[in-house]
């Protein structure tokens, strides 16, 4: 019997419900959990909003849009193993990093025989693969660091605010020294991201998910009866 695919996270388990194999299948899903979120955000916003009496008005219209977003949800549920009633974790499997390209540097790289696969292209944006990373792992490392440096960059960004209102001497010179450092951190950080993946915080980047798992949160009596369910099929994959 194989092992249960499973993740923990703050003592809650999540268990692995589908695979999502193609970049095409994974922003499909993106779009498809996007637009059951802007249908439930509406429906809570509506009845925020709204008196008793203008609810009563609208009832028709309100169960519509809630009988439109019950059918989304239930093909969520049987396309990916998704709903709106769980919590669950999206894990990136594999990705690939792309960078925005002038259209100078789009038709230098075409003339330089670089592979077509090697670019995206989105409306009038273009992008070049830089950087392909494995492993759900390496993309949630991937992920941390750029949080890191781009929270770096925030940071500097308020410092520097902050310095340009500063009357007291002393207090200018501390935070310019504390500016100095800070800047010198981030630079270092950066050249390592541009080192290891070609990530740079002075290009726009597009992140593409190729494939990645999804997970459901489930109680621990759930969390059982799947340990002990016979693993007949595989989690299915989308594509």
């Amino acid at each position: 019997m194989a092992d249960l695919d499973y993740i923990e996270q703050n003592g809650q388990k999540f268990i692995h419900v589908s695979t999502i194999s193609t970049a095409a299948a994974n922003e499909q899903f993106m779009q498809n959990v996007q637009l059951v979120q802007r249908q439930r955000q509406a429906l809570v916003a509506l009845s925020q909003i709204l008196s008793p009496k203008e609810k009563e008005l609208m009832a028709g219209a309100i169960k519509d849009r809630e009988a439109a977003l019950n059918k989304n949800n239930a093909q969520m549920t049987q396309s990916y193993g998704f709903s709106l009633a769980r919590n669950y974790v999206h894990q990136i499997v594999n990705s690939q990093v792309f960078i925005k390209l002038t259209d100078e540097e789009y038709n230098k790289a075409k003339e330089e025989g670089v592979p077509a696969d090697q670019f995206l292209v989105r409306a009038n944006d273009k992008f070049r693969l830089i950087a392909k990373i494995p492993g759900a792992v390496e993309n949630d490392l991937f992920r941390h660091n750029v949080q890191i440096v781009q929270a770096q960059r925030d940071r500097l960004v308020q410092m520097n605010a902050a310095l340009a209102q500063m009357q007291d001497g002393e207090a200018k010179s501390k935070l310019e020294e504390e500016i100095k450092t800070a800047t010198q951190r981030l630079e270092a950080d950066n050249k390592t991201m541009t080192e290891k993946y070609g990530f740079s915080l002075t290009r726009n980047y597009l992140l593409q998910v190729v494939e990645s798992k999804l997970y459901t949160a489930v109680n621990e009596e759930e969390f059982l009866k799947a340990q002990q369910a016979k693993p007949a099929e595989e989690a299915p994959a989308k594509e």
